[in-house]
This record gives C-alpha cells, sequence and structure tokens, in this order.
C-alpha cells in the first residue's frame, strides 16, 4: 500500500494557489477553520490529494474521502500530513511519539493497560486507523512504520505493506 507523507511547511508557499483548487465544499469548510495550523493540515491533505491523486475523489458529509478507483485515507500531526490509497479499505493514522508526554496516564485512561512508549503509540494510532477504516465489528489487519519519530499506522480488510514516499 502506497502511503504519501510530507513536511506541511513545504506547502504552505502554494496556499493561496491550493485554496484556488479546492472545490466549493472545500472552501466552505476551510473557511470555517479559525486555527491556521489547522487550516494548513487541511491544505496539506488536499495538496497530498491533488499530487498523488489527482480530483478524483469525493467528501463525505462526516469528512471522510471516498473515490470511485481507490480508498484513501488522510492523517495529519504535528509537522506532517500523509495520506494512503489502496484498492481494498483502509483507515490510516499518525502521531507524534513525544517523550514529554504521560503516556502512562493517557494510557490508563484510554484502557490500554500498562505498556511500554512504543505499544502505546501502536495502541493509540490503531484506535483512530480502525475508527478511520470505518468496518465495525470486522477483523482488522495493523501494519506499522515509525518515520522520524511518528508512529504510522494502517488498518486494513487484509495484511498489507507500507510503501512510504516522502513528498
Amino acid at each position: 500500500m502506497k502511503v504519501f507523507i510530507t513536511k506541511i511547511e513545504k506547502i504552505i508557499k502554494s496556499r493561496e494557489e491550493l485554496i484556488s483548487k479546492l472545490s466549493l465544499k472545500d472552501k466552505m469548510r476551510f473557511d470555517q477553520i479559525t486555527s491556521h495550523k489547522r487550516q494548513a493540515e487541511f491544505l496539506a491533505g488536499r495538496w497530498l490529494i491533488f499530487e498523488c491523486f489527482g480530483g478524483d475523489f469525493k467528501v463525505l458529509e462526516g469528512g471522510k474521502i471516498v473515490s470511485e478507483s481507490a480508498y484513501l485515507s488522510l492523517s495529519h500531526s504535528a509537522d506532517f500530513a500523509a495520506l494512503s490509497i489502496c484498492q481494498s479499505p483502509v483507515g490510516l493514522d499518525m502521531e507524534y511519539m513525544s517523550p514529554a508526554r504521560n503516556i502512562k496516564k493517557i494510557a490508563s485512561r484510554m484502557g490500554f493497560g500498562d505498556c511500554s512508549f512504543t505499544e502505546f503509540y501502536q495502541k493509540w494510532t490503531a484506535r483512530e486507523a480502525d475508527f478511520k477504516l470505518g468496518i465495525k465489528d470486522a477483523a482488522s489487519y495493523h501494519t506499522f512504520k515509525v518515520y522520524q519519530n511518528y508512529m504510522i499506522c494502517l488498518s486494513s480488510v487484509e495484511p498489507q505493506t507500507i510503501e512510504l514516499t516522502d513528498m
């Protein structure tokens, strides 16, 4: 499965050009985002779709991106945005693995139990990726990759390998 990743700050230079490419629905959604950081994350996701996949996609009411030719999933965390493109249903999540985060407290609150630093981020991203996969009560496969202190998780209905491309 292909996963494309980019540093969000790379996209900011083409902000106005990206805004002009947005669909009317996406422009309305973009205009409702008040945080500059969230706007940049939104644009980075759309940039990845335009660059890696083209314009053949729709955005459903909840924000899920769909296409007739492939399954897409977006994620962003801190400085990066990522896009997965697959021929079967997929959910993608990435999370910055902050050494300053109190993982014991969060793990307890999330019901993860006692786990190591890496296990915590695997469980966290797996939960988020499963949610994005959107298939309830189906067995899902998780594939993990660490990229520059970010845990990346793909949740899918069949085993996958991650082919990561830095954009």
